[in-house]
C-alpha cells in the first residue's frame, strides 16, 4: 500500500456558527483521520449508531469535549457529526488521513428531542479534497520526513532540509568541523530544546542506538566542552547496558516538532556498519513500505555515502601496489590475469573490513584504504592500518604459494605498501560511475610515493606516523633501515632515513617530491600484542 504524506486539509467550518449547527462527515475505507479545531468554543464529536439515513437520531458514542487546538486522531470508518455548541468562531478541519475517502455529506441541526439527538438537513454531498497518494522516493536521501545519519562516533554525516528546519533550527551542513557536528553536542549548541515539545523523550529515543559505540559523556572529549549541568544530565541518563536491536528499529513517540502540525511520530532507525540512519515519520503513516526500503541495505548505504558531508579529520592512509604487475600481465593470458587480480582483492577484503579500512580508489593494480581516527584513542587509526598491512602480507604469501603451484613460475606475488597519517578533507565524489571515498591533500600522495620505495612486499611508513604511537606499542614493532647491498647488507634497527639518503633513491618514482621525508621499513610486528593493547584501551575508555 502506498503511503500519503500530509494531506490537503478539508475545511469543515470556517465561520461564526449558530448554536447547534454542524456538519456531517463520512469516512469510508481504512481511513484514520486527524481532526484539528481552532477558535473559542466548546465542540462535540458524536458518531451515528447504526443508520446512515438522514433524519434518524445520533446516539452512541459520548460527546468529546475539545479545547482550542486539540485534536481527535482516531476517526475510523463511520459517519461523524462536527458540532459547535454556542455562537463562536469555529474552524474545524481534517488535516491528515492515511487512505480511503473522506467527504462532507451534509449539514446537521440540533433537534428538540433531547441532548445528543441530531437531525440531518437534506444532504448535498461536498467532495473532500482527498490526500494525494505519494510514492516512495527512489533514494532514501529524497525522503520527505526529517532524517539524518550519524557515524559510529555519532557525528552527523548526512541530514536533509526537514531535519534542519524542524529539529535543529540551523543549517548543520554548513558546520565544517566534524567535531562540531557531534549529535549529542548539537543537542545543546542548536535550538533543539525550543524546536521539540518533549526534549527528554527526544534524547531518550536515541540512547538505545548508541550500542556501546561511545564512552560515557564524562570521558568523551567532545562532550566535556558542554556546560556542567548539560554534561551531568547526559551522564545520568546514559545507557548502562547495550540493548540488542533489530536492523531496523521502530519506536512510537508522542513528541512533536513545534514547526509541524503532526501529532506523534515513529522514530525509525536503520542500523548499518557505517552508521545509523534516523527518520521521524508521522504516526499515521504506514511504515511497511519504508521499512522495506530500508532493508535494501546496499542501495540505502550507497545513497547515503554518496551524499555524505565532507569532513576534515585525522586518518591513516595505506596504499598497496602489485610488484612487477607489467611482467605478470605479460606472462598470463588476459582471462587468467583478471582471475589473479580478482583473487587478490577478494581475499584482501577480509582484513580491510576487519580493521575498518574504508574503500578508496583502485589505481591500476593498486588500492587505497583509509583508516579514520577515533576521538577516544588518538592512535587507533594508525595501529589498525599497521595491523591491516601485516594481514595483507600473510594473505599475499598464501596467494603467492597457490599461484606458484598453479603456474609453476618464478614470479613473486607481493604488494609493496606505503603508510602515512595526517588530517585531510574526506568525502565522496558523487559524479564517479562507482563512487568511492576520496581524501584531498598530501597524505594520500605521500603514502603512494612510499610504494615506490618499497621492494619485495615491504611496508614503509613515515616517521611522523610511526613516532606518534605509544611506547607500549612500539616495543612490539620491529623497524629500521637496511644499509649496503648483497652480502654487505646490514639492518639498523629503530632508525629512520631521509628518502634521498636511501640506496638507489634515484630509481624511486617521483622521489624528488619526498626527498627530505624521514621514513623507515616495518619488518614485522606482534599483531596479537597490539590487538590486546587496543582491546584493553578500548575497555578502559568506555568505563
Amino acid at each position: 500500500m502506498q503511503t500519503s504524506q500530509r494531506a490537503d486539509e478539508i475545511i469543515l467550518q470556517d465561520r461564526a456558527s449558530a448554536s447547534g449547527e454542524g456538519q456531517i462527515l463520512n469516512v469510508r475505507g481504512s481511513s484514520v483521520a486527524v481532526l484539528t479545531v481552532t477558535g473559542t468554543f466548546s465542540a462535540a464529536v458524536t458518531v451515528e449508531s447504526n443508520s446512515n439515513r438522514p433524519g434518524e437520531g445520533w446516539v452512541g458514542m459520548p460527546a468529546i469535549s475539545m479545547d482550542t487546538g486539540k485534536s481527535v486522531s482516531t476517526l475510523g470508518p463511520g459517519r461523524y457529526l462536527i458540532l459547535c455548541k454556542g455562537v463562536h468562531q469555529l474552524r474545524a478541519r481534517i488535516v491528515q488521513w492515511e487512505s480511503g475517502e473522506v467527504t462532507v455529506v451534509g449539514r446537521a441541526v440540533d433537534s428538540e428531542s433531547g441532548a445528543g439527538a441530531m437531525v440531518a438537513a437534506p444532504e448535498t454531498p461536498v467532495p473532500a479534497r482527498v490526500a494525494p497518494q505519494t510514492e516512495l522516493p527512489s533514494a532514501v536521501t529524497e525522503i520527505g520526513y526529517p532524517a539524518y545519519m550519524v557515524n559510529r562516533n555519532w557525528d552527523v554525516e548526512w541530514i536533509n532540509d526537514k531535519a534542519e528546519e524542524l529539529i535543529f533550527g540551523r543549517a548543520i551542513r554548513k558546520i565544517p568541523n566534524i567535531e562540531d557536528r557531534h549529535f549529542f553536542k548539537l543537542l545543546f549548541t542548536t535550538p533543539v530544546r525550543e524546536m521539540v515539545t518533549d526534549f527528554d523523550a527526544f534524547v531518550n529515543s536515541h540512547l538505545p542506538l548508541i550500542q556501546g559505540d561511545l564512552p560515557i559523556p564524562s570521558r568523551n572529549p567532545i562532550l566535556l566542552t558542554l556546560r556542567g549541568e548539560s554534561l551531568n544530565w547526559l551522564e545520568r541518563i546514559w545507557p548502562k547496558e547495550t540493548q540488542k536491536l533489530p536492523p531496523v528499529d521502530c519506536r512510537e513517540e508522542t513528541l512533536r516538532f513545534r514547526q509541524a502540525s503532526v501529532q506523534g511520530y515513529h522514530r525509525v532507525a536503520a542500523i548499518f556498519r557505517e552508521g545509523i540512519l534516523i527518520i521521524w515519520i508521522p504516526g499515521i503513516v504506514n511504515l511497511n513500505p519504508i521499512v522495506d526500503l530500508l532493508t535494501g541495505r546496499q542501495q540505502v548505504i550507497t545513497d547515503l555515502l554518496i551524499h555524505k558531508l565532507p569532513t576534515l579529520q585525522s586518518m591513516a592512509v595505506l596504499v598497496a601496489d602489485l610488484q612487477s604487475s607489467v611482467k605478470i600481465c605479460a606472462d598470463l593470458p588476459p582471462e587468467e590475469y583478471f582471475e589473479l587480480i580478482t583473487d587478490i582483492w577478494t581475499r584482501l577484503e577480509h582484513p580491510f573490513r576487519q580493521y575498518g579500512g574504508s574503500s578508496g580508489k583502485h589505481i591500476g593494480d593498486g588500492v587505497v584504504r583509509y583508516f579514520l581516527a577515533k576521538r577516544d584513542n588518538a592512535t587507533v587509526h594508525t595501529l589498525n592500518a599497521l595491523l591491516c598491512a601485516d594481514a595483507i602480507r600473510k594473505c599475499m604469501a598464501e596467494i603467492d604459494a597457490a599461484w606458484k603451484t598453479k603456474k609453476n613460475w618464478l614470479n613473486h606475488l607481493v604488494l609493496n605498501m606505503g603508510l602515512h597519517e595526517g588530517r585531510e578533507w574526506f568525502g565522496y565524489i558523487p559524479s564517479l560511475p562507482a563512487p568511492e571515498f576520496t581524501a584531498l591533500g598530501d597524505t594520500v600522495n605521500i603514502a603512494a610515493r612510499l610504494t615506490g620505495v618499497s621492494r619485495n612486499g615491504a611496508l614503509w611508513i613515515t616517521k611522523q606516523a610511526l613516532s606518534s604511537l605509544p611506547s607500549e606499542v612500539m616495543e612490539h614493532i620491529v623497524y629500521g633501515i637496511r644499509r649496503g647491498t648483497g652480502s654487505d647488507e646490514h639492518f639498523l634497527p629503530r632508525t629512520y632515513s631521509r628518502v634521498v639518503d636511501l640506496p638507489e633513491h634515484e630509481r624511486i618514482p617521483k622521489a624528488g617530491d619526498i626527498a627530505n621525508l624521514a621514513v623507515t621499513e616495518v619488518v614485522r610486528l606482534n599483531a596479537q600484542a597490539i590487538q590486546d593493547y587496543l582491546r584493553i584501551s578500548s575497555t578502559a575508555g568506555n568505563k
